[in-house]
């Protein structure tokens, strides 16, 4: 049957083959799985923390606010085990970062004016 065939030609029927043969077995196999996993039962996602939620929106309008709720939270999510653990370190890094920009522009506008006088 491959007696013509050499080189080049045996691999572009391995590559054409291949996904065929992959796909044939690997989608049943995967759905008779995803059938089981369905039928298992109803697993809820943990609830998001309202505080990290704060701590993110504050962190954006108020840097030091965004800080203290973000620690807050993320105190109440290791105690509970709620969801929101991002929210809450995306919110200390953002109000981090404001409150150090916001202190830099205040060094920098009292030195000018102590620079002036």
């Amino acid at each position: 049957m491959f007696a013509g065939l050499t080189g080049w030609h045996l691999i572009i029927i391995a590559v054409i083959v291949s996904p065929v043969l992959i796909a044939a077995i690997g989608i049943p196999i995967a759905v008779t799985q995803g059938r089981a996993r369905r039928d298992a039962g109803l697993v809820t996602d943990p609830r998001i923390n309202p505080l990290s939620i704060a701590a993110f929106v504050a962190a954006f309008l108020i840097g030091i606010v965004g800080v203290v709720l973000g620690h807050l939270a993320r105190a109440q999510i290791r105690r509970s085990g709620e969801a929101g653990w991002g929210f809450a370190t995306f919110a200390l890094f953002l109000g981090y970062w404001a409150t150090a920009i916001a202190l830099l522009g205040l060094v920098s506008v009292v030195g000018a004016a102590l620079w002036q006088s």
